[in-house]
């Protein structure tokens, strides 16, 4: 992704595991500011403001969206 971001090229990223969108963010990142298209079967937005914050998921895979905008605020996997 980083490689890509730097050369200019438009990178599709389509995978079967929601917690590799932090990876490809993250390299997407090294080349500057990026956008996101985040298309999945439910909204991967678990935050603790729409979540029983008592409750502890254990995996990135429900708040992968939250994580890369910054939602996930005092949570814990």
């Amino acid at each position: 992704m980083g490689e890509a971001s730097r050369r200019g090229v438009f990178a599709l990223v389509i995978e079967g595991d929601c917690s590799i969108l932090l990876g490809a963010l993250a390299g997407a990142r090294e080349a500057g500011p990026v956008s996101l298209i985040h298309i999945d079967g439910h909204s991967d937005f678990r935050h603790p403001g729409n979540y029983d914050s008592e409750q502890s998921l254990g995996a990135v895979a429900g708040m992968d969206l939250a994580l890369a905008t910054g939602r996930l605020v005092g949570g814990s996997l």
